[in-house]
C-alpha cells in the first residue's frame, strides 16, 4: 500500500487548482495567509497520521488522510502565491510613489 506521503509528494498541482489559486489570492491574499484549520480538523489529521505511522490505518482513513494532505498542499501553494501578490502590490506602490 502506498503511504500518503508517496501519493501526495508532488511539486505542482493540477492546472485547475493553479487557476483557482490565482483567482482566490487576488481577492484577499492576507486572509489566505492567515487561514488555519479548526482545532478539530487538525486533531483528526494528526490522528490519521499517527494511525498511518503505527500501521493501523484503514483504507477509508487512508483516503481521508490523502484528502487532508492534498488540501494542505493546496493551502501551502495558495499562501505562497498570496505572499507574492502582497509583495508585487507593495513593489507597485513603491514604484508608483517614486515616479
Amino acid at each position: 500500500m502506498l503511504r500518503s506521503s508517496e501519493i501526495t509528494d508532488k511539486t505542482s498541482l493540477l492546472p485547475i487548482y493553479d487557476e483557482f489559486i490565482d483567482v482566490i489570492v487576488q481577492e484577499n491574499p492576507e486572509a489566505i495567509i492567515a487561514f488555519r484549520p479548526s482545532e478539530a480538523t487538525q486533531d483528526r489529521a494528526y490522528e490519521l497520521i499517527d494511525k498511518e505511522r503505527d500501521g493501523v490505518i484503514t483504507p477509508e482513513e487512508t483516503i481521508e488522510l490523502n484528502r487532508y494532505m492534498d488540501m494542505e498542499h493546496f493551502l501551502r501553494m495558495a499562501a505562497i502565491r498570496a505572499r507574492k501578490v502582497i509583495q508585487d502590490r507593495a513593489a507597485r506602490i513603491t514604484h508608483d510613489g517614486a515616479s
